[in-house]
Order: C-alpha cells, then structure tokens, then sequence
C-alpha cells in the first residue's frame, strides 16, 4: 500500500529521486537531505515525500524490485 501524497509534493521532486537513483551516486535511504538541499524544503517534508517516492516506485516505474516492504516506517536519514 502506497503512503499517502504529500500535498506540498511536485511531480519535479519524484523526477529528481528517479534521476538521483540512476546515477548510482547516492544511498536512496539518505537521499531526504539531497531532496531538502536541492529544494529548499524542510527536512521532514523531503522524507515524506522519500517515503511515497520509495512506496510507489514500483507502480510508477514498472521496475520489479527485489524485496518491496509493505510499509516504509523505517528511519529514513
């Protein structure tokens, strides 16, 4: 089950996790603070949206990963 959009989210943050995860250069678990950095967000908002990013990567980029926890409240960094 996906977790839920963040209303303050743009399809432009996705995009930037997407692109973020391609090049390889960066833990996904940590990725919040390069989210906030690039954004100017507020470290909590950047988490909220890794977590529907990671919670919905699979449905929106057809890319059947390994393991898929059925729920993302881990600690994201």
């Amino acid at each position: 089950m996906a977790t839920k959009k963040p209303q303050f989210m743009l399809d432009v943050h996705l995009e930037f996790l997407d692109r973020l995860r391609e090049l390889g250069s960066t833990n996904m678990f940590g990725a919040s603070r390069d989210l906030a950095a690039h954004f100017g967000l507020e470290l909590e908002q950047a988490r909220d949206i890794l977590k529907y990013w990671m919670s919905t990567f699979e449905q929106r980029s057809g890319i059947v990963l390994p393991t898929n926890p059925k729920t993302f409240d881990m600690e994201i960094d």
